[in-house]
């Protein structure tokens, strides 16, 4: 409980520091911005049941023309802070039957030792498009709030900064705990 609190606190404080646009100088109280931070995100976050995720989805871009955001969102559904098993983090420019492939094992291993499915915070389902500002600012907090973070890594994976700063977020924050 104390490290995952710590965990989020860590992530609140990255994620006020994206938040503090005000250009003003104004100096801000970090313990204020932190707290307004986790609570933004507390209210934001999501996850993705095992069940709703196919590998249409994870081969459908949010840059396609044909990409429905409202739809991809609708397969996800509101949770607390700690309430999600796996944060995904992944490049959309990969092959999506591997990425499936690796998720559907992850899945399986998760289903032995838990004998229940897993919960997934994956962007297009997790990001509001349409206050997509709002949702990455919250990112840092995201990632700290699942309990694992899962790296569904392909051939662009390491090419892509939102992989990158994904990864940094995590490794960051995590100290020993990585």
């Amino acid at each position: 409980p104390f490290e995952r609190s710590q965990r989020l606190v860590d992530g609140a404080f990255i994620g006020a520091l994206m938040a503090d646009d005000s250009g003003d100088g104004t100096k801000h109280d970090d313990k204020d911005a932190e707290g307004a931070m986790i609570a933004e995100a507390a209210g934001r976050i999501r996850r993705v049941p095992m069940r709703n995720v196919s590998l249409a989805m994870l081969g459908a871009s949010p840059r396609d023309t044909n990409y429905n955001a409202d739809s991809a969102y609708a397969l996800g559904e509101a949770c607390g802070l700690g309430g999600t098993d796996f944060f995904i983090s992944h490049s959309w420019s990969d092959c999506p039957r591997q990425k499936f492939a690796q998720l559907c094992a992850v899945s399986l291993m998760f289903w032995q030792k838990h004998k229940r499915q897993p919960t997934f915070w994956l962007d297009k389902c997790c990001i509001d498009q349409s206050e997509i500002e709002r949702d990455l600012r919250c990112l840092p907090v995201f990632v700290q709030s699942c309990s694992e973070l899962l790296i569904l890594c392909g051939d662009s994976y390491s090419t892509r900064l939102w992989c990158v700063w994904e990864l940094y977020i995590h490794f960051a924050m995590a100290g020993d705990q990585a």
